[in-house]
C-alpha cells in the first residue's frame, strides 16, 4: 500500500494532464509501506536490534467451549515494512517457530536457560534478536506453552502429566495459518522450521515429527527425552528414541550440553538417530555438543543450521513411515482416524504408490498390537481419478488373505480404504485393470551370529518376502544397501524366491 500523504488542496476536474502526470510521477516516487506497521493484535515490544512483537489470536484448537486467547513473539527484520525482493515486490520470508522451556513464557525467560530473545551475560549478542537484525533474512516466532489449570502453573504444553484438554501439537497448523495470513512469509514446508529448548526441544521434535509435510527442519537445544502426552483421557509415554523414523524429509539438529543435567538421555538419543538417521547423499542429522549447562548455546550456528535447510529443502520421501500417539491425524497427504480409546500409537510404514504397513500398538518399536482397533485410510492424492484399483490386504500374524477388493479413486484422486484392524497388515494398491505383482520385505531373522554386534563380526540374515500383488513373482533379484557406511554387506544380492499372490518366503 502506498505510504499515506498529508491531505492538500483539492483539485478540480480541470487539473491539467501535464500536471496529473507530474503528481503520477511524484506518488510514485514515494517511499512505500508494505505492511501496516503492527498487525491489529500485536505490540511493539523493541525496535533494537531487530523489530519484536508481542502478539495474540484466538485458537478455536486451545479453545473448549468457546476460542481461546493465546500469545505469541515475533522477531522481523528491522526492515521488514520496507524490504523488497529483486523485482521490486514485497519480500517473503522463511519462518522458525520457537518453543520455550519451563518456567518461560512467549516474552518472558528462566534463569535456568537465560535470555536468548534478546542477551544477557550468559549469551551476550548469540541471540535470536541479533541474528534476525543482522541477518535480515529470517521471521522468528515463539509460541506461548501456558496451561491454565494446571497444577504447576510454570509447567508448559500439557505434557508429562496431561491435565487439561489442550493439546499443543494439534494447535501448531491452526497457528501457522494465522503467522501465514498475518505476516510476509514464504508459505510451504520446504522454509518452515522449528527450534525449541528443554520442554520445548521435546516439543520441537515431537511436533515436526507430527508434520513433516509441514516442516522442513527441526532442532533441540537439549530437549527432554520423553513425557505422557496425547488425549487426557488416554496420554501415551512418548520417546524420541524409536521416533527417528518420523523425520525423513526433514534435516535434524540435537544440540547438547558437557553440563546438561539431562546430557546422558540425549546421547542415549543420539547413539540411535546418528546411526538410523543416514543418508548417503548428504547430512541429514547432526550433532553439536558445546561446553554448557541447560540452556541455548550456539543460536546463531542453529540458526545457520535452518536458513541452510531452507536453501537446500529435502524433498517428500518416495517411501515414508510414521508413528502417531493420536486417534486421527493427517500425514502427507493420507488421513487416517481409529476408534482406539486407550494408550497406544498408529503405525504406517513403507508408504508408497503400490501400498504400505499398517497396525496399532501399545508402545514402540515392539509393543504389543492391539488388532480390535479399526482403522479408516484415506490415501494422498496419488492416483488416477475415476479409476478402478485392487485393494490386497494381508494379516502378517496370521500369514492370511484377510481381504481383496477393488475400490474407485476419487475426483481428488484418492482413495478411501475398507476398515482396517489394528493387526500388522500389508497393503497392496495398483490399477485394477493391469495385474501385478508387489514384492515387499515383511521381517528379517538372524540365521548366524547374535546382536548386538560393533566388533566386526559377520551376521547371517533371512529376509521374508511377500508378494501382496495378485499375479505370480518370478525371477526376481533383491539388492541389499544399507545408508550407513559402518554397515558392511558382504552378500548384497539375493535370489528372490517365486511367488503367488499373498505368499511369503525367505532368502
Amino acid at each position: 500500500m502506498m505510504k499515506k500523504m498529508a491531505q492538500g488542496p483539492r483539485c478540480g476536474r480541470d487539473i491539467s494532464p501535464l500536471l496529473a502526470s507530474f503528481l503520477l510521477l511524484l506518488l510514485m516516487a514515494l517511499p512505500v509501506d508494505l505492511a501496516a506497521q503492527t498487525p491489529a493484535a500485536c505490540q511493539t515490544t523493541y525496535t533494537t536490534p531487530t523489530l519484536i512483537l508481542d502478539c495474540s489470536h484466538f485458537s478455536d484448537v486451545l479453545g473448549s467451549s468457546q476460542p481461546e486467547q493465546r500469545f505469541f513473539r515475533v522477531f522481523l527484520p528491522p526492515d521488514y515494512n520496507q524490504a523488497t525482493d529483486a523485482q521490486g515486490n514485497p519480500r517473503l520470508y522463511p519462518v522458525l517457530y520457537f518453543f520455550h522451556g519451563w518456567a518461560e513464557r512467549y516474552n518472558r525467560t528462566s534463569s535456568e536457560v537465560g535470555n536468548y530473545d534478546t542477551g544477557d551475560s550468559r549469551y551476550g549478542t548469540d541471540t535470536l534478536a541479533n541474528y534476525v537484525g543482522t541477518h535480515m533474512n529470517l521471521i522468528v516466532v515463539k509460541w506461548d506453552g501456558v496451561n491454565p489449570g494446571a497444577k504447576d502453573s510454570l509447567r508448559p504444553y500439557n505434557i508429562g502429566p496431561v491435565e487439561t484438554h489442550r493439546q499443543f501439537p494439534l494447535y501448531y497448523p491452526e497457528l501457522v495459518r494465522h503467522i501465514d495470513s498475518t505476516f510476509r512469509t514464504i508459505a510451504n514446508r520446504e522454509h518452515r522450521g522449528i527450534s525449541g529448548v528443554s520442554m520445548g526441544g521435546f516439543m520441537s521434535f515431537w511436533v515436526s515429527g507430527k508434520y513433516p509435510h509441514l516442516v522442513g527442519s527441526a532442532s533441540s537445544f537439549m530437549p527432554s527425552p520423553e513425557f505422557f502426552a496425547g488425549p487426557l483421557a488416554f496420554p501415551t509415554e512418548y520417546l524420541h528414541i524409536p521416533m527417528h523414523r518420523n523425520y525423513e524429509g526433514l534435516y535434524t539438529r540435537l544440540i547438547t550440553g558437557s553440563a546438561d543435567f539431562i546430557r546422558w538421555y540425549h546421547r542415549h538419543i543420539n547413539a540411535t538417530w546418528d546411526f538410523a538417521r543416514k543418508d548417503p547423499a548428504r547430512t541429514v542429522h547432526e550433532v553439536e555438543d558445546f561446553p554448557s549447562s541447560h540452556g541455548t548455546p550456539g543460536i546463531a550456528k542453529t540458526l545457520d543450521f535452518h536458513m541452510n535447510a531452507f536453501s537446500d529443502p529435502l524433498p517428500k520421501p518416495a517411501v515414508w513411515h510414521h508413528a502417531d500417539i493420536y486417534p486421527d491425524f493427517d500425514i502427507w497427504g493420507y488421513s487416517v482416524s481409529s476408534n482406539r480409546q486407550r494408550p497406544g500409537f498408529t503405525v504406517l510404514e513403507n508408504v508408497s504408490f503400490t501400498g504400505f504397513r499398517s497396525s496399532v500398538r501399545e508402545w514402540l518399536p515392539d509393543g504389543k498390537l492391539l488388532p480390535s482397533v479399526t482403522l479408516a485410510i484415506t490415501t494422498d492424492a496419488a492416483y488416477d481419478p475415476g479409476r478402478n484399483y485392487q485393494i490386497t490386504v494381508i494379516n502378517l500374524e496370521t500369514g492370511t488373505l484377510s481381504d481383496q477388493y477393488e475400490r474407485q479413486a476419487a475426483a481428488d484422486g484418492r482413495i478411501t480404504l475398507k476398515p482396517l484392524s489394528g493387526d500388522r497388515l500389508e497393503v497392496g494398491i495398483h490399477p485394477a485393470a493391469a495385474p501385478t505383482f508387489i514384492v515387499t520385505v515383511t521381517g528379517w531373522r538372524l540365521s548366524e551370529g547374535t546382536l548386538p554386534t560393533n566388533d566386526g563380526t559377520e551376521l547371517r540374515l533371512k529376509l521374508k518376502f511377500l508378494n501382496k500383488g495378485t499375479q505370480p513373482a518370478t525371477g526376481l533379484t533383491a539388492q541389499v544397501t544399507s545408508p550407513n557406511s559402518e554397515v558392511r554387506i558382504v552378500q548384497g544380492s539375493l535370489g528372490v524366491p517365486s511367488l503367488e499372490s499373498g505368499q511369503a518366503a525367505e532368502a
